[in-house]
């Protein structure tokens, strides 16, 4: 069964409960059920509501061609002054360009790029979690770490300066055409 063959079905269940019926044996349900109260058969509706959309729109994102981005459009990007970290960095890029039907540039796939072509590499932690790492490429870039905390932890985080942010912007096109696989 397919996602919206799943989708169909659980609409249907959720149908047959707010029409007052046990789903699968079709036996009524009893007026004292939780079931009958009002709040609850408006949360079911509202849900059955989200269903629906789900069923009568096109995925959207399947018709989304993959991020590219031309000679014009990199000139127009603002990127914050500051050392920033890869999500700021396509954050910036998406936010100066009018995207249209293409998907967003996210630091997910900048980073595989980046990792592609060399300049980010990938290492198990002690606690055998893969993590990225820099690479003397990256140095010689200017992409650099720094410690952050976040909930009371530490961590590093790999931040782009001025040298680095400009090696992205002037590269861009390059890097994300890679194919590693060529």
């Amino acid at each position: 069964m397919n996602d919206k063959e799943k989708t169909i079905k659980a609409r249907e269940i959720l149908n047959t409960i707010i029409g007052g019926h046990e789903p699968y044996t079709d036996e009524e349900i009893s007026e004292d059920s939780f079931l009958n109260d009002p709040r609850m058969l408006r949360c079911l509706s509202y849900i059955i509501n989200i269903l629906t959309e789900k069923i009568e729109r096109p995925n959207r994102s399947s018709n989304r061609i993959k991020f590219y981005i031309t000679d014009e459009e990199i000139k127009k990007i603002m990127i914050p002054e500051e050392e920033i970290g890869i999500n700021k960095f396509c954050n910036a890029v998406n936010e100066s360009i009018e995207l249209g039907d293409r998907k967003k540039l996210t630091g997910a796939f900048l980073n595989k790029k980046l990792k592609e072509i060399g300049v980010l590499a990938e290492e198990m932690s002690e606690i055998g979690k893969k993590r990225t790492v820099l690479t003397e490429k990256a140095l010689e870039y200017g992409i650099k770490t720094r410690i952050n905390s976040f909930d009371g932890r530490e961590y590093e985080q790999i931040v782009y300066g001025n040298k680095a942010k400009e090696f992205l912007l002037d590269n861009l096109q390059e890097i994300l055409a890679y194919n590693s696989e060529e």
